[in-house]
């Protein structure tokens, strides 16, 4: 199963016009061009990341694909996100993506990490729109710290009774695991 396929189609389902999203962990930037090919008119999707290849190679991959008016790319860390994002809309983001783990083809010393991961899932969830909107959380597990990092985004959102549908091939215990929470449907 292509778990980054199965997140877009669970968003897609649950949310065919997105507002506003968050690409936490923007990477490659293809979470973030999906989301932005539902967006609203005037929408506007916000990209972290803590490594400025990734950030240039998803301005670039926008750009290819004339979708650079509906972006704003950070350089920083997801945990930082609701000290960027303007003020006037905290509570009116739909989407929220965060890829964990280390961005492919690169320096594998760089990964998301357990602390600064659940802060930026409280901040998301100051942000999120309470009457409706998705968090699509993959979770990588073999990498150094993933397993760990992986327990801690399970315990929180189980620990917080969220409405969670997850994925992942029960048969390895060290498959990605993908998250959609949804808020207020």
């Amino acid at each position: 199963m292509n778990l980054t396929q199965k997140s877009h189609d669970e968003v897609k389902r649950l949310l065919p016009c997105v507002n506003y999203a968050v690409d936490a962990t923007v990477g490659g930037g293809r979470d973030a061009l999906f989301v932005a090919s539902i967006l609203a008119d005037n929408g506007k999707v916000f990209c972290f990341d803590v490594q400025e290849n990734a950030i240039e190679r998803s301005k670039k991959l926008f750009a290819d694909n004339n979708r650079l008016q509906c972006a704003e790319f950070f350089l920083c860390g997801h945990e930082s996100m609701a000290n960027v994002i303007p003020q006037y809309l905290h509570g009116k983001i739909n989407c929220f993506f965060f890829n964990l783990g280390w961005l492919p083809n690169s320096d594998k010393t760089i990964s998301t990490k357990t602390a600064t991961t659940i802060r930026a899932i409280q901040s998301a969830l100051e942000l999120a729109d309470k009457s409706g909107s998705v968090l699509s959380i993959l979770c990588y597990k073999a990498h150094e710290g993933g397993m760990e990092e992986f327990k801690s985004v399970e315990k929180f959102l189980l620990d917080n009774n969220f409405d969670i549908a997850r994925y992942t091939d029960k048969n390895n215990e060290l498959s990605p695991e993908l998250f959609v929470v949804k808020i207020g449907m």
